[in-house]
Order: structure tokens, then sequence, then C-alpha cells
């Protein structure tokens, strides 16, 4: 029995890391299409960038495509790396820990280059447009009644229809 359930998990553990694997394999050519626009020489670079790192061990080599494949600005990072092959190797020699934080510095340049951007584009705001302004004075105009008791406000009046004041 024991031995039945240890061999189920193990299998369960399998499925659930292929499921893992899958589920970013599929992030990844999500991220591939806008890279690939951005730079059209990508897949070539990043095909150079592979075999330049053919010698180290495999389980590393997993580690560190894992690691960019997860990355947000992953494709980005692959491909400066791809145009900077001395820093790219300098960080495989570095460690998994240290190739780890060099390659989030890298990453960090990208996301603060695209926040930037975001900050520039300017919002369009969804409120509906503004009533017309009123393009009259500003001084309300008062009528004077001909028949005004007002001896002075219709004076004034009678002289600026003849055009004395």
């Amino acid at each position: 029995r024991e031995l039945t359930k240890a061999r189920d998990a193990e299998a369960e553990s399998l499925r659930e890391m292929e499921n893992q694997k899958n589920a970013l394999a599929d992030s990844w050519r999500e991220k591939l299409g806008p890279a690939q626009e951005r730079y059209p020489d990508f897949d070539e670079k990043g095909q150079n960038l592979v075999s330049t790192f053919d010698g180290i061990d495999p389980a590393y080599g997993e580690y560190l495509t894992s690691t960019l494949m997860s990355m947000e600005f992953g494709p980005d990072v692959l491909y400066y790396l791809a145009n900077n092959t001395d820093e790219a190797n300098k960080i495989v020699d570095m460690g998994p820990t240290r190739a780890t934080i060099a390659l989030g510095r890298i990453e960090a340049k990208f996301a603060m280059a695209d926040a930037e951007k975001q900050i520039s584009r300017p919002r369009v705001s969804n409120a509906p447009t503004p009533p017309p302004t009123n393009k009259g004075s500003a001084a309300a105009s008062v009528e004077v009644p001909d028949d005004t008791d007002d001896l002075d406000a219709f004076a004034s009046k009678l002289f600026k229809k003849k055009g004395r004041l």
C-alpha cells in the first residue's frame, strides 16, 4: 500500500511539473510574437545565444532558461544578452543565485523603460464632452422699460440708442 501511495504521489508530482512547464511554454509563446515584431532578427540572435551555451550543465541551462521564460520582459532580456554575449557569459559563470540577480537587474531596465512609456502616453478620458461654454458677456444687461419712473435710467437708455454716450 505505501509503495502504491508513493508511486501515485510521484506520478502526481511529475504531472504537476509537466503542467507548469507547459504553462511556462505557453506564456513564453505569447511574449515571443511582440518581441519578434520589435526585433526583426530576434530568432537569429536567440539561436546564436543558445549555441554559445551548449557546454554548460544541462540542469543549470534549464534553470536559466526557465528563469528567462518566467520573466515579464524575458524576450527583451534574451535579445539584450544575445547582443552582449560577453555579459551573458559573465552571468552564466556567476552561478544560479548571482545569475538570477543579474538577470533581474537587466529586466528592471526594461521594466523602467516600459513604465516611462506608460507615463508619457496621454491618458484618454472616458468622461463625456463638456457642454459648450457661454460666449456672451459676463455682465448681465438690464432692459429698462420705456415707462420707467427712473429718469436717469431712461435717459441713459435713450442716449445709448442715439449713440451719444
